[in-house]
């Protein structure tokens, strides 16, 4: 996926505000998923508009954009809707006419922007990654009782996409797995399960745990009780993750409490139009 950083405060609902985090916040994450899903969303496309309207423009370029298609083009729009990174989405009222437009050169809707229209899943924050390799890769000292399909598709999601796992091995915390993969580079060295059950309480005994498996390195656990530390002391510090790079696009940073001030959401009915 692309790096992007879309504005999260034409998403909120009311009473919502964004946290944008410390110095210390993750970056990224990259995830591979298990398997494709269905393809359920074949009469969704995306406008991507040149030049790029203003954001605050962006509803009413998605208006006239309908009104474009149904006027000009003759093909029927049954709804839209906002985007995090486009103009919008648009729903046509069948896959046939969905391809119809993806297919299309630009079209000139206003005299002045340009409209190109891509599959709903391959937006601006779309690229095209090649996983041509596959092989076969060991964990060591997995947690035993996390030996189990589910927790082994996420240890592999961290880096490719599942294709065989050994379920029977003598040798415990042993873990043997065929994936897909991209290169080498992108396989980590170390993955870190956390385990957050637990009310952390005085009385609790159970605040939570954090395991360690790959490559096992060196044996000393100095350097990574250190490491737990301070990310347990970073994890205090971040109330709520969107999971977008720091800084966010186009928010307002608040050393103070890391609030947007003055950004309180209010319903916008226009994330969500019926324009004909």
């Amino acid at each position: 996926m692309a790096n992007l950083n879309p504005n999260p405060l034409r998403f909120l609902r009311q009473g919502l505000a964004v946290h944008a985090g410390g110095d210390f916040r993750i970056p990224r994450v990259d995830f591979t998923v298990p398997q494709r899903p269905a393809w359920c969303h074949e009469y969704f496309c995306v406008a991507i508009v040149e030049p790029i309207p203003l954001e605050q423009d962006w509803d009413h370029h998605r208006a006239l954009i309908a009104n474009f298609i149904h006027d000009e083009l003759h093909y029927e729009v049954r709804n839209s809707f906002r985007h995090p990174s486009a103009v919008g989405f648009f729903q046509m009222r069948s896959p046939m006419n969905r391809d119809a437009l993806v297919l299309s050169p630009p079209e000139f809707y206003d005299g002045v922007h340009s409209v190109t229209f891509v599959n709903h899943d391959q937006g601006p924050n779309w690229r095209a990654a090649n996983f041509h390799r596959e092989g076969w890769f060991m964990f060591l000292d997995f947690p035993l009782d996390f030996i189990d399909r589910h927790h082994v598709h996420l240890a592999v999601a961290s880096f490719g996409q599942l294709t065989f796992w050994v379920d029977v091995d003598r040798m415990l915390g042993r873990v043997f797995v065929r994936a897909k993969y991209r290169d080498q580079d992108s396989v980590p060295r170390k993955i870190v399960l956390f385990d957050p059950l637990g009310a952390g309480a005085d009385d609790d005994p159970d605040a939570g745990n954090v395991w360690q498996f790959g490559n096992p390195g060196n044996q000393g656990a100095g350097g990574w009780d250190e490491a737990v530390q301070q990310q347990q002391a970073t994890n205090e510090q971040q109330e709520d993750a969107w999971g977008q790079d720091h800084p966010m696009g186009q928010i307002e940073e608040n050393p103070g409490q890391l609030i947007i001030p003055q950004q309180m959401a209010t319903p916008c009915p226009s994330s969500m139009m019926t324009p004909i």
